[in-house]
C-alpha cells in the first residue's frame, strides 16, 4: 500500500443497501444559535421506531446491517500506519520530536477505526496550518465512527420492530360478539339472563361449546 492509495470500504461491505435509506439512519444537521447568540450546527436526533413508523423493508434491513457491521471493522496495522504517515508526511520533520514515537501513536489512533473512515478524517486534517496531534485525529475519526455506529443501531430497532410486528399479527386476535354465529349469539344472550336471574356465570367456552359440536 502505498502512501497516495485512497482507502475505501472491504469488498464486500460498499454500503449499497445503506445508502438506498440513509436518510432514514442518520442525523440530519440544521443550522441553529447557542445561547450567545453565535451560529452552531445542530443535528437532528434519529426519530424512535414504534408501531406507527414506516419501517425499511425486511431484507434491505438485514442486508444494511450485514454492511455497517462489517464497515466498523477496525482498520488493519498498515492501512492506520499509511494514513498516520500520510498525515505526518504534509509537515516538515523541524516539528517532530521523535518521528518514530510519534506515527507509532498516531497509528494506534487509527487502527481504532474503520480504514474508509480514517480516510475521510486523514482528508479533512490536511487544512491544518499545524501538525495535528493524536487528540485532534481522534477528535476527526469519533464522529464519523459515532454516525457509522448510531446507523447500525436505528437499522437493528427497524428489525426488531418487524419482528415485533410479526409476532403480534401471529397472536390470535380475542373473539367478539361479532365473529359468532347466530346460534352462538343466542347462547351467549340467554347466559347472560340466566346469570341476571341470579345463576352462577359458567366459562364461555363451556357456553359455546354446545353450539360448536
Amino acid at each position: 500500500m502505498t502512501g497516495n492509495e485512497i482507502i475505501t470500504p472491504a469488498e464486500g461491505s460498499k454500503l449499497e443497501a445503506f445508502r438506498c435509506h440513509e436518510g432514514e439512519l442518520t442525523t440530519w444537521e440544521y443550522e441553529s444559535t447557542d445561547e450567545n447568540g453565535r451560529p452552531v450546527t445542530r443535528l437532528y436526533p434519529l426519530p424512535p421506531i414504534d408501531r406507527y413508523t414506516r419501517l425499511i423493508p425486511e431484507t434491505e434491513c438485514r442486508a444494511i446491517i450485514a454492511e455497517l457491521e462489517a464497515a466498523l471493522t477496525p482498520a488493519h496495522y498498515d492501512q492506520a500506519r499509511t494514513l498516520a504517515r500520510t498525515v505526518i508526511g504534509r509537515y516538515p520533520k523541524r516539528e517532530l520530536i521523535d518521528p518514530d514515537i510519534f506515527v507509532v501513536e498516531m497509528t494506534r489512533v487509527f487502527a481504532e477505526a474503520p480504514a474508509d473512515l480514517g480516510q475521510q478524517a486523514a482528508d479533512a486534517l490536511r487544512f491544518l496550518r499545524f501538525l495535528p496531534n493524536v487528540g485532534d485525529v481522534k477528535a476527526a475519526l469519533d464522529p464519523l465512527v459515532d454516525e457509522r455506529r448510531a446507523a447500525l443501531n436505528q437499522a437493528r430497532r427497524h428489525l426488531a420492530e418487524h419482528q415485533r410486528r410479526k409476532a403480534e399479527t401471529a397472536k390470535p386476535k380475542p373473539e367478539t360478539y361479532q365473529d359468532l354465529t347466530p346460534a352462538e349469539r343466542k347462547a351467549f344472550d340467554g347466559e347472560i339472563q340466566r346469570v341476571k336471574r341470579g345463576g352462577q356465570p359458567r366459562p364461555i367456552a363451556e357456553v359455546l361449546g354446545r353450539c360448536r359440536k
